[in-house]
């Protein structure tokens, strides 16, 4: 089957030669390409489009660009248009030039089905094309509702893309949902699966040979995801200062707050290590080191029910002890042993890590039964059966028509 991925995908590889590396959090780019690597293994053909806009300050034009991406057991193909490399302008064009942009990219291959990542108007506006035009069916990948995370009060893209979700939604032949209350803002009769997450085998055999946590003199608190104020990262440059006694910090990532993380972990070696943008098997090396990981508050507009962080699921296999807001729940999965973070100041923090051993070790029972469920609902080959049977229904769907 050929599936068409169409979503704001960027390989670290194009960012290098065609964009700007600083101040782009990859995190969904990841989880991007680890669905089209498990669609290659079930035998799919996959192209992605991509609607990644590649520059923050710079004005320029940049032409259509494919690029191939390595990966067993065979090649993801990906299409990045021709477009104005500046938000929000290129963004903008492109969105009103998407059903051309789509309808050349399908003359070259031809989709038995797509997977649309949310309703940002780019990506609905293809759908609806997709839909109304070429008569494919597509499951829609919803990993934030619209008006979720705080834009601005002068962004109006939220309040466009929260449109064009009431639209997508009616024309879906089939979801993975974030969350479970996602999940219940889809229509009734819709099949869906949840997906916070896909765990990599590799990240699997590293925690089960790891060593239990807070068993050294130095503790190690981790955070490792998207740098940025809107994700919550902000805290950490504060909380560096203010790290108890006997702890350090260890951080990874990429966005707008990498500089000055970077700065302090030359000027502080002895409180923090900042790595930036590592390959993924190293990310997983350092969790399954940590004693103690980190999830910030992302900013939201309501208590977070529209979220829930990418890299949530990994923290827990990764068997490290967990602070962490609120987050939403993800349906059967008991996530009741993470320290809560509930006022969301620096002093509760600071109190939580210093207290943090010995919540650790009243809640290994919870513990080692959830990542049991983790693994078990989550690990890439259960995710692979469950989209390859939902991406088979819809197309056989459309066949039945």
């Amino acid at each position: 089957m050929n599936v068409l991925y169409i979503a704001p995908f960027a390989s670290a590889q194009y960012l290098e030669k065609h964009g700007e590396t600083e101040g782009f959090g990859l995190a969904g780019s990841i989880k991007i390409e680890m669905i089209a690597t498990n669609l290659l293994r079930l035998g799919h053909r996959v192209l992605i489009l991509s609607s990644f806009i590649s520059s923050r300050s710079k004005f320029a034009f940049a032409q259509e660009v494919w690029e191939t991406i390595p990966s067993a057991p065979g090649k993801i193909q990906v299409c990045y248009p021709a477009h104005v490399r500046l938000r929000p302008f290129g963004g903008a064009l492109n969105c009103v030039l998407a059903p051309r942009v789509l309808g050349r990219v399908l003359r070259r291959f031809e989709a038995d089905c797509a997977i649309i990542y949310n309703s940002y108007v780019f990506e609905a506006r293809c759908a609806g094309s997709l839909s109304r035009k070429f008569g494919t069916p597509f499951l829609m990948e919803i990993e934030d509702l619209p008006l979720t995370r705080r834009r601005g009060i002068l962004n109006i893209k939220p309040r466009l893309d929260e449109l064009c979700w009431r639209r997508t939604i009616r024309l879906a032949s089939g979801f993975t949902a974030i969350n479970a209350a996602v999940a219940k803002k889809l229509p009734v009769d819709a099949p869906h699966f949840l997906l916070p997450g896909i765990i990599d085998k590799r990240l699997i055999a590293l925690s089960e040979n790891r060593s239990a946590p807070f068993g050294r003199t130095e503790k190690i608190l981790g955070y490792f995801g998207g740098l940025s104020a809107e994700k919550g990262a902000d805290v950490l440059g504060e909380l560096v200062a203010l790290l108890p006694d006997g702890w350090k910090m260890v951080v990874t990532g990429s966005g707008p707050l990498a500089p000055e993380l970077h700065r302090l972990s030359e000027k502080t070696p002895n409180k923090i290590r900042f790595f930036g943008k590592v390959a993924a098997e190293f990310v997983y090396a350092l969790m399954c080191d940590c004693d103690c990981l980190l999830i910030p508050n992302e900013k939201s507009t309501d208590s977070g029910s529209g979220i829930f962080p990418f890299k949530a699921l990994e923290f827990i296999v990764s068997g490290a002890h967990i602070i962490a807001p609120s987050l939403a729940a993800i349906g059967g999965i008991d996530c009741g042993f993470l320290q809560r973070w509930k006022t969301l100041k620096i002093d509760e923090l600071v109190s939580l890590i210093n207290g943090s051993q010995s919540a650790y070790l009243m809640e290994s029972e919870i513990r080692a039964k959830t990542i049991e469920q983790v693994v078990e609902n989550y690990s890439e080959s259960a995710v692979r059966l469950k989209l390859g049977d939902m991406l088979q229904k819809i197309y056989e769907k459309r066949g039945a028509r």
